[in-house]
């Protein structure tokens, strides 16, 4: 039998900005302890926020996912092609909106979602990069900039510095978890765009590390690997359906983490339907006995077809404008690396995304038992439902 997992996770942070040349810090999420933050991170979003994260989280991970490991934030690419949405006028502004599930979102909306304690931390991070001899609104960068806590860093993308300045800066947004960040220029760019997200939450109940043991995990019918299993008996919020079984696991802070076991192959829940009918959360409260492995896995994207499917073409055709005069410019560079940890503690979790821009253009029972030992999802959550990083794990 085979084993898939895919990963949802949520997670938020604040960074810097520069205009002119002039770099503005923005300041980062201080400090708190998990009591003063419990109250803060259960208190409901708007509704219609939520579900259009969700809509846009079941379409991209329908597309994306595949029958390989992969994990990826939704949000985080959501929250990036966000800031883009201010430089577009006419078709291409209305097709980049209804992309967007036609919703206007700054970093207000979602500040909610932050915390920084003794347990943990859930933050987002922006930043925009601008080619230091173009004449940009300075009006319209400082907006983008004061919506999304967004830095603003005057560089020149021709400089082989360049890149590891950003590359740094991901690195310190994201605490050094990514593996080796590597972010897309070219000499024709003039504007990235970037969103950082990383979460690290430990179990609200641990697992028991004595309780681990090697097992038998299953990426095909045919083929099985060794891995550890963490096990635990307790009750969980459960439900059973004929596409899957789920599972879903608190985090201290209130984010959860679901495990979702398909009853066929992995491909026959990765559809937008099955995809949002999981995120409906329609559980109930059994004990049972959790066998799921600890896991380690990456997973590095360009999201340009992906978003062409979705039906967003102009913004890679022109339609936005940056500058103090009527020149377009065009999106040439989606791209996002994330990374997720698992184990008996707790998840550590990140990604980044980067728009980046160029002026011209560039190629194209008794007790239940539910051992997850085939390919299955996982979907971690805020405490208000938002889709934060979603993956697939097929072993190894």
């Amino acid at each position: 039998m085979r084993k898939i997992i895919i990963l949802i996770l949520i997670s938020l942070l604040m960074s810097c900005s520069t205009v002119s040349g002039a770099t503005i810090e923005v300041e980062t999420t201080k400090k708190s302890t998990l009591k003063s933050d419990r109250e803060r991170l259960t208190q409901p979003l708007d509704p219609t926020l939520v579900s259009a994260l969700k809509d846009f989280s079941s379409h991209s991970a329908s597309l994306l996912f595949d029958n390989n490991n992969h994990i990826y934030s939704p949000l985080s690419f959501y929250l990036a092609m966000s800031m883009v949405t201010p430089m577009a006028q006419d078709e291409t502004k209305l097709q980049l909106q209804e992309f967007l599930r036609n919703v206007t979102i700054n970093m207000d909306d979602i500040e909610i979602l932050n915390f920084h304690n003794e347990v943990g931390t859930l933050s987002l991070a922006n930043s925009i990069w601008l080619q230091n001899d173009r004449p940009f609104n300075e009006d319209l960068m400082r907006q983008i900039s004061d919506d999304f806590y967004a830095s603003i860093y005057s560089v020149d993308f021709q400089n082989a510095d360049t890149p590891k300045q950003m590359n740094d800066w991901i690195n310190r947004m994201t605490y050094d978890f990514i593996k080796e960040v590597k972010v897309d220029t070219r000499p024709n760019m003039i504007m990235s765009l970037i969103n950082t997200i990383y979460l690290k939450d430990e179990w609200l109940e641990p697992f028991d590390k004595s309780n681990t043991q090697s097992n038998s995990f299953y990426p095909t019918p045919q083929t099985n690997i060794n891995l550890s299993f963490m096990n635990e008996i307790n009750e969980f919020h459960y439900q059973n359906s004929e596409e899957f079984e789920m599972v879903s696991k608190p985090l201290a802070n209130g984010s959860i983490v679901l495990f979702v076991l398909p009853t066929d192959d992995l491909p026959s829940i990765l559809n937008p339907e099955t995809l949002s009918n999981i995120m409906k959360f329609d559980t109930t409260l059994q004990q049972l006995a959790l066998s799921v492995p600890s896991f380690d896995i990456d997973g590095d994207y360009s999201l340009i077809d992906l978003s062409k499917d979705m039906g967003l073409t102009l913004p890679f055709e022109g339609g936005l404008y940056p500058y103090d005069n009527d020149d377009q410019v065009m999106i040439d560079v989606i791209k996002q690396q994330a990374r997720l940890v698992i184990d008996e503690s707790g998840i550590e979790a990140a990604a980044y995304t980067q728009v980046g821009v160029v002026e011209s253009m560039a190629p194209e029972p008794p007790q239940l038992k539910v051992t997850i030992e085939r390919p299955f999802l996982i979907i971690i959550t805020s405490p208000q439902e938002i889709p934060l990083f979603m993956g697939t794990f097929i072993g190894g």
